[in-house]
């Protein structure tokens, strides 16, 4: 979604990347106040199906973290990241290009008969992988209230980064 390579792609615009990405920023930068903040917002990638697991961050994002970073974004936030190790390594990215903060976002999905969401032991695993990759702060996507979510909260908590809780809508 978005200005992602593969969204300009299909509309005959990944050659214009750089231009959208920062008339963008001048123009959030634009109408906000002197304190208002422009973030530089990414989401894991979608593969097609049967498509390998393996990415390379650099190659996909670098570029356009690049453009963000150069045009000012205050602060990068990852959204929607179901895997800790994903979040880590476009994390890594970042830091190698920029100094902005990083909010990193985990998607919590509620268990399902059978299936098992992210719980406190979880979390707090990622939480220590994300902080280690220099994370500014963590927090959840999509959580929707639920009887874990404090606890899923409290292990998130535990490297004493600041913390954000996005609600499903």
């Amino acid at each position: 979604a978005g200005a992602q390579p593969a969204a300009l792609d299909r509309h005959g615009l990944a050659d214009r990347s750089e231009a959208i990405h920062v008339s963008g920023h001048a123009l959030a930068r634009g109408v906000l106040s002197a304190s208002g903040a422009v973030m530089a917002p990414f989401r894991p990638p979608q593969r097609p199906a049967g498509a390998s697991a393996t990415i390379e961050w650099e190659r996909l994002y670098g570029e356009r973290i690049a453009y963000l970073a150069d045009a000012g974004a205050d602060f990068f936030v990852l959204e929607h990241f179901s895997r800790a190790e994903a979040a880590a390594a476009l994390i890594a990215v970042i830091k190698s290009l920029t100094d902005a903060p990083v909010l990193a976002l985990l998607r919590r999905e509620e268990p399902a008969p059978g299936v098992d969401g992210i719980g406190p032991t979880e979390a707090a695993e990622a939480a220590a992988r994300l902080a280690a990759a220099g994370a500014d702060a963590l927090g959840l996507s999509c959580a929707e209230p639920g009887e874990g979510l404090p606890a899923v909260l409290e292990s998130l908590a535990g490297p004493g980064l600041p913390l954000a809780v996005l609600a499903q809508g």
